[in-house]
């Protein structure tokens, strides 16, 4: 089921790019306080698919363009994947909760909309827990409800502002879930650590990111085994914690581009805010290699200028870029694929890698769409 045609495209999208990004990278590592430092200098794109150590094979997809209704996604809210390779897809515009087997057809599907117990409304996340459940963050992450991983479901856990404000389920570690504020009150990010069986807070700490961010900027956050993963806002960095708050790991990458989040006042006083560049939360291969997703406006060098031309109606249209970055398990930055005019790369963003080895992207392009890729990685 190999999709040759990708390859062809992918060649001549990069192709495009060239040669000239690359910066002899350099790799050190550092310890302080007891924090492992992996710091990378430079860039190394890759010009075409042969001088990349990076395949990616299509094998399934998950959604049709013209099939029965549930197979039609309007917006992907998340997807899960179970030990025995089925496949949950959350839609946010249906709103609709979907399982498909691993050969692509429908297992099951529930489609209620609405505010009541087993009804969704402006759903965000999912995540597959440790036993026959799955955790959604519904109502925009006001409240958590509890499916059987038959699509039963099974009750409803909601928080109150003391305990926890409007939270973006992350991903699991143990038994217990892992969610962020994406619009805290303060500068400070909090990482919340939830015990599914009650519903209540079980834990929470800050993220450690730059003092002087705009209130309300957010990092994206997963977790990657026993460690929850931040990345950040205003400078390329990946953050590893354990679920006590500890800070152990870290990596960075210079970047070609300004990562600072832009702010500007209107003309009757509003704060508005923009971040014209993303970094994505990391996917960890069964190898070991981190993939990393980043996308910018390249034509944005003064985000908060750009920003206050925008609102006169006085900016240029952003020019986009994206590349997905590919690091070694230690940290040490190996190169990016690059394609220009584009926010997320042709093979999907990387959500997940499933029981199986597989990588699981989503994509909007042509249509709503969950693939899976076997990746291979050849020595440099």
């Amino acid at each position: 089921m190999t999709n040759h045609w990708f390859w062809s495209f992918l060649g001549g999208l990069l192709l495009l790019v060239g040669c000239g990004d690359t910066d002899s990278p350099s790799f050190t590592v550092e310890e302080r306080d007891g924090v492992t430092y992996a710091i990378n200098k430079g860039t190394n794109v890759w010009p075409d698919t042969a001088s990349s150590p990076i395949q990616f094979t299509h094998m399934q997809t998950y959604g049709t363009k013209n099939g029965p209704e549930e197979t039609l996604f309007g917006r992907i809210a998340d997807v899960a994947v179970g030990p025995d390779g089925t496949v949950y897809v959350l839609d946010a515009d249906a709103p609709r909760l979907v399982a498909f087997k691993p050969d692509g057809s429908v297992l099951w599907s529930v489609a209620q909309s609405g505010e009541g117990p087993g009804e969704f409304k402006r759903p965000t996340a999912l995540v597959k827990g440790s036993g026959p459940r799955l955790y959604i963050a519904n109502k925009s992450g006001r409240i958590l409800d509890v499916w059987t991983t038959g699509g039963t479901f099974v009750k409803r856990h909601t928080f109150d502002d003391s305990e926890v404000r409007f939270f973006q389920l992350a991903g699991r570690v143990g038994d217990r879930l892992v969610g962020a504020e994406p619009f805290p009150p303060k500068k400070a990010q909090l990482t919340r650590v939830i015990d599914p069986t009650t519903g209540r807070l079980a834990h929470s700490f800050p993220l450690e990111l730059s003092l002087d961010l705009p209130v309300g900027t957010k990092s994206a956050v997963t977790t990657i085994g026993d460690r929850v993963v931040a990345s950040g806002v205003a400078e390329y960095t990946l953050s590893w914690y354990s679920p006590e708050d500890t800070l152990t790991r870290r990596i960075t990458r210079d970047t070609p581009f300004p990562m600072e989040p832009a702010e500007a006042k209107t003309d009757n006083g509003r704060t508005m805010r923009n971040n014209y560049s993303q970094l994505h939360a990391p996917v960890q291969l069964p190898s070991g290699h981190l993939l990393v997703t980043a996308s910018w406006a390249t034509n944005v060098d003064d985000p908060d200028a750009y920003l206050r031309r925008s609102l006169n109606d006085n900016a240029e249209d952003p020019a986009l870029a994206t590349v997905l970055d590919v690091f070694e398990k230690d940290g040490r930055y190996l190169g990016s694929l690059r394609w220009n005019g584009r926010r997320t790369s042709p093979i999907g963003e990387p959500q997940m890698v499933g029981p199986q080895g597989r990588l699981y992207t989503t994509t909007d392009e042509p249509f709503p769409q969950v693939r899976t890729y076997e990746v291979t990685i050849r020595k440099q």
